[in-house]
């Protein structure tokens, strides 16, 4: 037994220094776990460990041989190690290949790294590019935003500057009683006024168009000032519809403003002649007017004088009187006062019928005969009117009968029933 042991311990040591012959042959270079200081210090290492195990302490208290379960224990270990180490030889191509691997995803992910690296120092010249370009986008936004703006108002500029061709027809070839005549004369007068306005902020432009600007200015003030006068004199010939030749002259108003505007001793003198023409037609119209209204006057008292003929003397001398100063007069005249008011009240309503009903009795023209009537009727008002502010006057002003003086709107309201409707 004891031989055999030893023989088994011999093939034992046999196989061990053939394993570690095998390990030294290997190129394990840093992968090497068989030196001997690796193996002293996790000796130490494990003898303390072990003295902490529980199973060595219960042997220790049991009495249990340790040499013979040292070398248990060590045979047992020697064939864990022997099966590590072939486990470890078997295993060695792919641990050197996946030592190999390891080495090589370093270099990898070294690469990666710079290239990172690289690309994080790329971004930032980007990002410095990116607001670089932006800021020069936000310039070019707003130099647009000016060019635009500026563009604008040189397109203005030049829009009410420049003096078109169709408006120079139209000034010099067209009649003034045009259409495209107004427009173009419309359109003109708004250059001009333009003109001015930049003239006086001294834009240079101006200069370029001032003559032709004058020109025109020039030739269209003759044409509207031969065109009013010719329908103001229009108004002097017998026989003329002068209305009509107004409406002509309000048609073309805008004529008057472009005068006024533009030259205005011109506007003054055509004024001047309108003036002067409707003057003179007013003043024929008015004296033929007073001529027949004195012819109608002195029959319209006829008519009058039957039911207010008292009413009417004592107005017309009361006037006379009061001009002379000599008040004390007409206090005689109170009593008489009381018989007029009283009279008046009583029968003005069937007195102004009857005078309707004689005058168209008198005349079957009926036109000329309500024309007479309401001269009657209105000079009757005015006589009327005449007497309550006589009646106003001091010697007549506390008389109790002013109370019964009628109304002068009932008077009229009377009047207007008699107003012809045509």
């Amino acid at each position: 037994m004891a031989s055999g042991r030893e023989g088994s311990g011999f093939g034992a040591a046999d196989e061990g220094v053939r394993v570690e012959t095998e390990l030294e042959l290997l190129p394990l270079g840093d992968l090497d776990l068989t030196s001997d200081e690796c193996i002293l210090d996790e000796v130490d290492t494990h003898i303390q460990a072990n003295l902490e195990d529980e199973l060595v302490k219960e042997a220790l208290r049991t009495g249990v041989d340790l040499r013979h379960y040292s070398k248990h224990v060590e045979k047992e270990l020697q064939e864990i190690e022997n099966a590590s180490i072939r486990d470890y030889i078997k295993e060695s191509e792919n641990i050197a290949s996946l030592h190999g691997q390891i080495t090589s995803c370093d270099s990898i992910l070294q690469r990666m790294e710079e290239m990172l690296s690289s690309f994080q120092t790329d971004l930032s010249s980007i990002s410095s590019e990116i607001q670089t370009l932006q800021e020069q986008s936000v310039a070019m936004n707003v130099k647009l935003r000016n060019r635009q703006a500026v563009r604008g108002e040189l397109s203005q500029l030049v829009d009410e500057l420049v003096v078109p061709g169709a408006m120079i027809t139209a000034i010099l070839d067209l009649p003034v009683t045009e259409r495209d005549f107004l427009e173009q004369l419309q359109e003109l007068n708004n250059k001009i006024n333009y003109a001015k306005e930049q003239a006086f902020r001294e834009t240079l432009a101006c200069e370029d168009t001032h003559d032709v600007l004058a020109k025109l200015k020039a030739k269209a003030i003759a044409k509207v000032r031969e065109f009013i006068l010719q329908k103001i004199y229009a108004f002097r010939k017998p026989m003329t519809n002068y209305q009509m030749a107004q409406n002509t002259l309000l048609k073309f108003r805008f004529f008057s403003e472009f005068l006024l505007a533009n030259e205005r001793h011109v506007a003054k003198e055509v004024r001047d002649e309108y003036v002067d023409t409707m003057a003179r037609i007013y003043y024929s119209y008015f004296k033929a007017y007073t001529s027949r209204l004195m012819k109608l006057q002195e029959f319209v008292e006829e008519i009058l004088a039957p039911p207010f003929g008292g009413m009417i003397a004592f107005v017309k001398e009361a006037e006379s009187l009061t001009e002379k100063g000599q008040l004390e007069r007409i206090q005689l005249h109170e009593a008489h006062v009381v018989s007029l008011v009283r009279g008046f009240g009583s029968t003005w309503k069937s007195a102004i019928e009857g005078i309707n009903q004689d005058v168209m009795r008198s005349f079957t023209n009926f036109k000329n005969g309500t024309g007479i009537i309401q001269g009657a009727l209105t000079q009757l008002i005015q006589y009327y009117h005449r007497f309550q502010k006589v009646l106003s006057q001091p010697p007549f002003k506390n008389l109790a009968v002013r109370g019964e003086l009628i109304n002068i709107h009932h008077l009229m309201v009377e009047v207007k029933k008699h107003k012809p409707n045509f």
